[in-house]
């Protein structure tokens, strides 16, 4: 890439990094908030174990109590309860044998599947198993409360364990004696593994970050410069006579695509600009002659001189005749800028092509000036999307073009044919047909062989069909006439 001219703006080096907007400091803060983001998850959920632990308690409570109820009126239906709650009933009578064992607390949930792999390879714990390898019902915490009191409460995350289980032991007197209720739910915790180690990862996040920031610093100055540097050759060619010559390219990735885009638009603004030096250069030369004949008409008019009254004729004739020139060059002029800037303030429609063509040689077969020629129409309807008055304009000039070359007896074809994506219409003539050396010029402005014409009509007939996604091209053998084939989108 070109080297930075100019000043650098504000944004440019290390201060980019602490201005907002910028592309270094947007980097930058993708940066913090991707290697914090681990630390921040492990010590938010740290805070939510107290909320969950409260919850499971408030819920348990209630399941227990629901329970209760339920024994003491020898309703309890404890796979129902145990499957809406996800919790595990036992129900144990005095002699030690379990009547009822209920056990939802370990189902699945949808969303266990996204969660899975934060357990490890051991994967996640299962409270039936972490149970299993318990002491025996009788001889736990809440259980032994329960008997001692009449109703016992634990809740906490074991050692060695992802699990936060909570219990609730209650003694119920049920109609065939009393029963020790005991109903338990779990939540498996995947952060708490990584909370034991909190302390050690947020060192290592530390240092990740003081690493990763100096990345970013080296990225920024790698990715960020070149296009500084293309900002500041671009604003430099603004200073004085604006310049459209091709930056210098040299790397081979993205940003050297950037540069090689960049230098494209040059090149169309460069050709732009020739074209228009070249169309105010043209505009002039063809205002000239009726200018001067116009100022010559003006100067036989000073006073004094004898104004006869075929002299004035004369000189009214040479004034109609000068500037009804200037009113056709100017009026086809600008048709021809509106054309090459891409008719943009027409509306446009759909509209069958063929139905257009027949309507232009059925005025064509009435004009007094192409007596004797045969014209036809062939095809199929072609819908297309355009300015209906712009492309009846390309069409008149197609077909009087090619009925003024014609012989007197000569004939004219219209042909409209789809392809695919495309629709192609040509006009053919019988005429004379084009010379080798003449047909690369058939479309410049100002070249023309026939006679009285503007030698703007094919160019403009070519731009209209450029600015509805098109194309006009013209094909000839000598003696054998000629065909120009107008090819514009379905």
């Amino acid at each position: 890439m070109a080297q930075p001219v100019g000043p650098r703006p504000p944004g440019a080096g290390l201060a980019g990094f602490v201005r907002p907007g910028t592309l270094r400091f947007k980097a930058l803060l993708v940066v913090v908030v991707v290697v914090l983001a681990p630390v921040v998850w492990v010590w938010g959920s740290s805070l939510l174990d107290g909320a969950s632990r409260i919850g499971m308690r408030r819920d348990l409570a209630a399941t227990a109590a629901l329970s209760a109820r339920a024994v003491r009126a020898g309703t309890l239906q404890a796979e129902v309860v145990a499957r809406s709650n996800r919790v595990r009933i036992r129900v144990v009578d005095d002699a030690g044998t379990v009547r009822v064992d209920a056990d939802h607390e370990g189902r699945r949930r949808w969303t266990d599947g996204f969660t899975d792999v934060f357990f490890g390879p051991e994967g996640r714990p299962d409270p039936t198993a972490w149970d299993a390898r318990r002491p025996s019902l009788l001889e736990r915490p809440e259980v032994a409360e329960a008997l001692a009191s009449g109703r016992g409460q634990l809740c906490e995350v074991p050692a060695g364990s992802d699990l936060l289980v909570c219990a609730v032991a209650q003694r119920v007197e049920g109609p065939d004696g009393p029963v020790l209720l005991h109903v338990q739910s779990s939540l498996a915790r995947s952060t708490r593994a990584l909370y034991a180690d909190r302390f050690q990862m947020l060192q290592l996040t530390l240092y990740m970050l003081a690493f990763a920031v100096v990345i970013t610093v080296w990225l920024g100055a790698r990715w960020i410069r070149p296009l500084e540097s293309l900002r500041d050759e671009a604003l430099a060619r603004t200073q004085g006579r604006v310049s459209t010559a091709p930056l210098e390219v040299t790397s081979k990735d993205e940003l050297g695509e950037l540069a090689h885009a960049f230098n494209t638009l040059l090149a169309a603004i460069e050709s732009r600009n020739r074209a228009n030096e070249v169309f105010a250069a043209d505009l002039a030369h063809e205002l000239k002659n009726p200018i001067a004949a116009v100022r010559t008409a003006a100067e036989a008019l000073e006073p004094g001189k004898p104004l006869t009254e075929a002299r004035a004729a004369r000189l009214h004739r040479i004034l109609a005749d000068s500037s009804e020139r200037m009113a056709v060059v100017i009026d086809r002029f600008l048709e021809l800028a509106r054309a090459e800037a891409g008719l943009a303030d027409r509306e446009r429609a759909s509209l069958d092509l063929l139905g257009l063509a027949t309507a232009v040689v059925d005025g064509a077969r009435h004009d007094e000036r192409f007596t004797g020629v045969t014209f036809e129409v062939h095809g199929e309807p072609a819908v297309v999307v355009g300015s209906e008055e712009r492309l009846e304009t390309t069409l008149r000039n197609l077909v009087s073009n090619a009925a003024c070359f014609a012989a007197p007896d000569g004939r004219v074809t219209v042909t409209t044919t789809l392809r695919p994506g495309i629709v192609e219409l040509s006009v053919a003539d019988t005429g004379p047909g084009i010379a080798p050396d003449d047909l690369p010029r058939v479309f410049d402005r100002y070249f023309t062989r026939r006679q009285g014409g503007t030698g703007l009509g094919l160019a403009l007939s070519r731009a209209i069909a450029h600015a509805h996604g098109g194309d006009l091209v013209a094909h000839s053998a000598p003696g054998e006439g000629a065909v120009f084939t107008l090819t514009l989108p379905r």
